[in-house]
C-alpha cells in the first residue's frame, strides 16, 4: 500500500525517488519543489497536533530527524528578520544543521563546521529545551545539553527562533 501511495505521489509531482550515494545506495524519496508548498499546512497541522500531546511514554519510537521538521514548524520568522546564522544540533541519530537567513530556514543533515553554535543534547532535552520544560542554565549544568562549538551567548537567541509555541502568523 505505502509503495503505491509513495509512486503515485511521485507521478503527481509532490514526489521524486532518488538513490543515495555509496556507501548507502539506498533508495530515499524526497519532496519536489511543488510538494515543499505543501510545508505551511503540514507545519500548520502539526502545531495544532502538538497542542494535544501528553507525555512520551517509553515504547513510542521517537526518531531525531522529526525534531528538524518540528524547528521548521515553530520557526519563529518574525525574530529572524535581519539574522543570519548557522546551527548544528548532535542528536542521538545525527548531526543535524539549521540555516537562519533574514527571516527563512533551511535544516539538513549537517557536514561539520561554519556553525554559530554547536549543541550536543539527547532528543527529549532538546524538546524541554524549546518546549519550556528544561531551564537552559539548567540543562548546561546538569550536562543534558552541552555546547560543542560556537558562541554560548546564541543559546538564548536559538531558544527564541525555535521555542515550541505558536509562531505569529506569516
Amino acid at each position: 500500500m505505502l509503495a503505491s501511495r509513495l509512486r503515485r505521489l511521485e507521478r503527481a509531482g509532490v514526489l521524486e525517488r532518488n538513490v543515495l550515494p555509496p556507501p548507502a545506495g539506498s533508495s530515499v524519496y524526497e519532496l519536489t519543489e511543488y510538494g515543499r508548498t505543501l510545508e505551511p499546512a503540514v507545519a500548520a497541522l502539526g502545531r495544532w497536533g502538538a497542542a494535544s500531546l501528553g507525555a512520551r511514554r517509553p515504547e513510542q519510537v521517537f526518531r531525531s530527524h522529526w525534531l528538524m521538521l518540528a524547528l521548521r514548524a515553530f520557526f519563529h520568522a518574525e525574530a529572524a528578520v535581519g539574522v543570519s546564522r548557522a546551527y548544528e544540533v548532535r542528536l542521538r541519530e545525527g548531526r543535524f544543521r539549521i540555516g537562519v537567513e533574514d527571516g527563512a530556514v533551511e535544516t539538513a543533515r549537517a557536514d561539520g563546521g561554519g556553525a554559530d553554535l554547536v549543541l550536543e543534547a539527547d532528543d527529549d532535552a532538546l524538546v524541554g529545551l524549546l518546549s519550556g520544560s528544561l531551564d537552559p542554565a539548567a540543562a548546561l549544568e546538569t550536562g543534558a545539553l552541552v555546547v560543542a562549538g560556537g558562541d554560548p551567548a546564541e543559546l538564548e537567541r536559538f531558544v527564541e527562533l525555535f521555542r515550541f509555541s505558536e509562531p505569529a502568523p506569516a
